[in-house]
């Protein structure tokens, strides 16, 4: 019975979205100007896909500096790009069957996907099927392409970008983040991802970051949920920021420590020293999902460990940080392994 009644509601679902992706299309044929191409780039989350994909903006407002580029993305994604100079318009969908609606119904002069072949749609459970790109570059390969931004680009048939991220922080991000009263000097520390595979444990953060406060660092936690215990001297921000403003804060920081997930893809793009904890990962013995300023050698450290990164140890961690803040372990330290 809970079956039939998912599958009803999806049907329900489709139904709707086409209906939003037909109001979509109709302002969209209404707008158009005749004498300007329409390209569209498709690639609704998440947020640390979406940063390193950034660079083919810039490609394609240099390729066709008349057009009129939109983004499709869904709504917590939006403010990523909103603010980009070289974009025209970002189109806002609730799923990836609304992106083939959209695709299909107006007439682009170039449509760029960057999702993965064979993708499922997560509400509507439809797959992907592109009939432009590298169809190598599905779920279960696209790591054995190079970063994301690369894999993403043979993927839509594109050329194989490699550029640095950029990220774009309004004003306004910025005088929000004024009023956190930050400390004077500071690591940001990104705990946890949406898959628990990719997250290192919980007492090796709280030892980490109790070495790093120790050597006259204030802790500022960023995330969508907490990991770290409460303590007067350690910043809980986690839920309480936008992703700008999350930007905005790692911008600011000495050093960024942090899981594979958006804040990391934020520090590359802020250029923010880092030390970024990686493992296996699915199928991937071994993957590098940055380009740009994480690939600059000196200012970061990508640990790759041969298995979970749940078993990094603290102490390999802990001098990556001293190799980038250049401050001598604290005498009296003591690490768990």
């Amino acid at each position: 019975m809970r079956t039939r009644w998912k599958r009803v509601l999806r049907v329900g679902h489709k139904s709707r979205i086409r209906a939003l992706a037909g109001a979509q299309l109709v302002r969209l044929r209404r707008a158009r100007e005749s004498r300007r191409p329409y390209v569209a780039v498709s690639l609704i989350e998440h947020m640390g896909d979406i940063l390193a994909s950034e660079p083919v903006i810039r490609h394609l407002r240099e390729a066709h500096p008349r057009a009129h580029l939109t983004w499709l993305v869904r709504a917590p994604y939006r403010e990523l790009l909103e603010h980009h100079p070289d974009l025209d318009e970002v189109l806002t969908v609730e799923c990836l069957t609304q992106t083939t609606y959209l695709r299909d119904g107006f007439p682009w002069d170039l449509y760029v996907d960057l999702h993965i072949h064979r993708r499922s749609c997560k509400v509507c459970r439809v797959p992907l099927k592109k009939s432009v790109g590298d169809p190598r570059i599905d779920v279960d390969r696209y790591y054995e392409f190079g970063s994301l931004l690369e894999a993403f680009c043979l993927g839509a048939g594109l050329p194989q970008l490699t550029g640095a991220p950029r990220v774009y922080i309004p004003p306004a991000s910025e005088l929000s983040v004024n009023r956190l009263s930050l400390p004077a000097r500071f690591a940001v520390v990104h705990c946890s991802s949406n898959e628990p595979e990719r997250d290192w444990q919980t007492d090796k953060w709280v030892e980490l970051c109790s070495a790093l406060s120790r050597e006259g660092l204030g802790i500022v936690e960023v995330g969508v949920r907490s990991t770290l215990p409460p303590r007067p001297d350690w910043l809980d921000s986690c839920g309480r920021l936008s992703i700008l403003e999350t930007a905005e804060v790692i911008k600011r920081s000495a050093l960024f420590v942090g899981v594979d997930s958006g804040p990391a893809h934020l520090a590359n793009a802020t250029r923010c020293p880092s030390v970024i904890l990686l493992g296996r990962y699915r199928r991937f013995k071994k993957y590098a999902p940055y380009t740009g300023f994480f690939r600059e050698p000196g200012r970061n450290v990508i640990i790759h460990h041969d298995g979970p990164p749940a078993g990094i140890p603290v102490q390999q961690v802990l001098e990556a940080c001293k190799s980038i803040l250049g401050a001598p372990l604290p005498s009296g330290t003591r690490l768990v392994t």
